[in-house]
């Protein structure tokens, strides 16, 4: 279709829109009179713009938030099922909200707490509440955000990367780190399965960050910087919880809405 035909279209399809638009216009011109005549021709036509402009703002905000809202639910019923339960879903989920001190969001927590435990790093609370009080000092060291710094240790973990971990200041040496580890369980390192070499790796990195962690603790510097990334974590999940409550009401009238 010519660019001609398509304006000529649209043009007609829009017309009724349009007349209904300047009829509502001007029985608001009316209805709100001055003693200077009513509203100007150049304050109509900036008045029907801009809200024509508000109308698909707001449309836009409201799909937005709804994207949020349904990527957030599909991701919770994911967790849940990765983790066991939603029991120990919400268990985990709590405690990093806790490690962190609420500066990621429950979202970006659930994706990074989803590829722990499918990569065979942690699957408890308190495994995972460790992991981040130690991602969290080292993210500080080397001026990462705790959600970076969490999501690379549990990456790092998770592939037995010693390069990754040397990039948050973790150094670890993998076969030793095995070996040990198999020897308290009498067997070889060769006789270790993925998940059990993946804990001689966490049990190394918990033990080489032990004093780093308790000399944070006794820091008052620790929670320097917090609070924006809480405040942050915090509009995030506002809006992933209105999101959803939005996604609900779209979904039943997504034919409607795209008509």
């Amino acid at each position: 279709m010519t660019d001609v035909k398509m304006k000529i279209v649209a043009e007609n399809q829009a017309s009724p829109t349009i007349a209904k638009v300047r009829g509502d216009l001007a029985q608001l011109d009316k209805s709100a009179g001055t003693a200077a005549g009513g509203i100007s021709g150049l304050a109509k036509v900036a008045g029907a713009a801009g809200l024509v402009a508000f109308g698909v703002q707001a449309a836009r905000a409201a799909v937005e938030l709804a994207e949020l809202g349904n990527a957030s639910r599909s991701m919770r019923a994911a967790f849940d099922e990765v983790a066991g339960s939603a029991q120990n879903a919400t268990a985990i989920i709590e405690a990093l909200q806790t490690a962190s001190r609420g500066t990621i969001s429950e979202f970006d927590l659930m994706q990074a707490a989803s590829k722990g435990v499918l990569l065979g790093v942690a699957d408890t609370s308190q495994e995972f509440a460790a992991l981040m009080e130690i991602a969290i000092v080292r993210g500080k060291a080397l001026g990462l955000s705790a959600q970076q710094a969490f999501s690379d240790l549990v990456t790092g973990l998770g592939r037995e990367s010693a390069l990754i971990l040397d990039n948050l200041g973790i150094i670890v040496d993998v076969e030793a780190a095995t070996k040990d580890y198999a020897a308290t369980l009498g067997k070889t390192a060769d006789q270790l399965t993925a998940t059990e070499r993946k804990q001689a790796l966490v049990n190394q990195v918990m033990a080489s960050s032990a004093g780093l962690l308790d000399a944070t603790n006794e820091s008052a510097d620790k929670l320097a910087g917090e609070g924006m990334a809480a405040l942050t974590a915090s509009w995030t999940d506002f809006r992933a919880v209105l999101g959803e409550s939005i996604g609900q009401v779209l979904d039943a009238r997504y034919r409607e809405l795209a008509d």
